[in-house]
């Protein structure tokens, strides 16, 4: 229970399940005040987390994988054994499938959210013979035990197709649901941020790990230096932050903030960005604020929440033009899609620059479809409708 995008998502479908009359309650064997969404800490959502579950994240900084999974099953077991199974109508399964058996074997009904498969998200090149064969084994885990769940629902169609295409034998059993991550809406915050005066350019904001492709960026702008894409003016006025969630327990972390500053310096552009860490929320809606726009960089993302939260300032997104972004960003009209180039990002961001009354559009366009599309009311309605059916189907209560 970080401060993540999937993190995120637990929050939100909390808050959408309380909205809806539902008691809720959140079982995590990892959650730090100093690092957590404000609901989590403010009583909003009350979370639960065990202080002798005993299994470290890591063994001599491996074997991740069955850590997690041994600290969730334990967690399933404790979680049952402090509650009465009665009065536990459902359980909603995330990130990790190990919980799945325990709630089979005591009849607990259950949902599982999968962002992405485990099994596509380790990285097997150049790795030993021992290490394959742990990842085989932990693939099949993750294959049974996602087999128990009642039923699977995705973050995106992206996520869809790629969960069948992974495990065809599952997306046999029965259809996949899609249910969208959500955000709250804050009318009068956009409002705000619309009639501000930008201070920052362009803002990102990821988790600090290489597959968030924010080299992208860097290289983006150097690209707008180089071929003179504005004018001396606006070049003088370009600024970019980059923050996002960094735990220095995490090698990937520290490794990956350490590239992204020093190639802020070889290009010469230490002038032009600032780095952020574990901001707040309220910073974090501030940077979203005062910003002209937002590029997010991700290529085949499995969702991503943050072109969401661009639009719910009324801020117009760049992002590459693959996984979740295509499903929310509609080209042209509430932000631009872009190959994965710094050519094609750099041409994207001088162009809205240049044409401040259509970025506008874009912001206020991409406001609306948050409104419609992804907003916590609509979520809340989705989810209701696929948990009320699951209560139906075991008989057990459902509120």
């Amino acid at each position: 229970m970080g401060i993540g995008g999937a993190e995120r998502w637990v929050v939100e479908t909390a808050m959408a399940l309380l909205q809806k009359g539902y008691t809720v309650k959140i079982y995590t064997a990892s959650w730090d005040p100093n690092r957590c969404f404000p609901e989590t800490k403010d009583g909003t959502l009350e979370i639960v987390k065990p202080h002798f579950l005993g299994i470290p994240r890591t063994i001599f900084g491996k074997f991740q994988a069955i850590c997690a999974l041994w600290r969730c099953f334990l967690l399933t077991i404790w979680m049952l054994w402090r509650e009465e199974r009665r009065e536990t109508s459902l359980v909603i399964v995330d990130a990790v499938s190990s919980p799945l058996l325990v709630l089979k074997l005591f009849g607990i009904p259950s949902f599982f959210y999968c962002h992405f498969p485990d099994l596509l998200l380790a990285k097997r090149e150049n790795r030993s013979y021992l290490y394959n064969c742990y990842r085989n084994w932990m693939d099949k885990i993750e294959e049974y035990t996602l087999s128990l769940a009642q039923k699977i629902v995705v973050n995106s169609n992206f996520t869809a197709q790629v969960f069948q295409r992974t495990f065809p034998k599952l997306a046999k059993k029965g259809s996949i649901s899609v249910l969208y991550p959500c955000i709250a809406v804050n009318w009068t915050a956009a409002f705000e941020a619309q009639h501000q005066t930008p201070t920052t350019t362009i803002v990102s904001l990821n988790r600090f790990e290489w597959k968030k492709h924010v080299d992208l960026l860097i290289y983006a702008v150097a690209y707008i230096r180089d071929a003179q894409l504005l004018d001396k003016e606006q070049w003088n006025n370009l600024s970019v932050v980059i923050a996002g969630g960094y735990d220095p327990r995490i090698d990937e972390n520290v490794a990956c903030l350490q590239h992204l500053e020093s190639l802020v310096q070889q290009l010469d552009l230490k002038d032009k960005f600032e780095f952020l860490v574990n901001i707040s929320d309220q910073s974090r809606q501030s940077l979203l604020s005062k910003c002209k726009m937002v590029v997010y960089t991700p290529v085949n993302e499995h969702f991503g929440i943050v072109p969401l939260e661009a639009m719910a300032m009324k801020k117009p997104v760049i992002a590459c033009n693959s996984g979740g972004p295509k499903e929310t960003i509609i080209h042209g009209e509430t932000g631009l899609l872009c190959e994965d180039s710094p050519k094609e990002i750099a041409r994207a961001i001088a162009k809205l620059l240049k044409d401040e009354k259509w970025s506008q559009q874009l912001g206020e366009k991409g406001f609306y479809r948050v409104q419609q599309c992804f907003s916590r009311e609509a979520t809340a309605n989705q989810l209701d409708e696929i948990v009320s059916e699951l209560l139906l189907e075991t008989g057990r209560n459902n509120k």
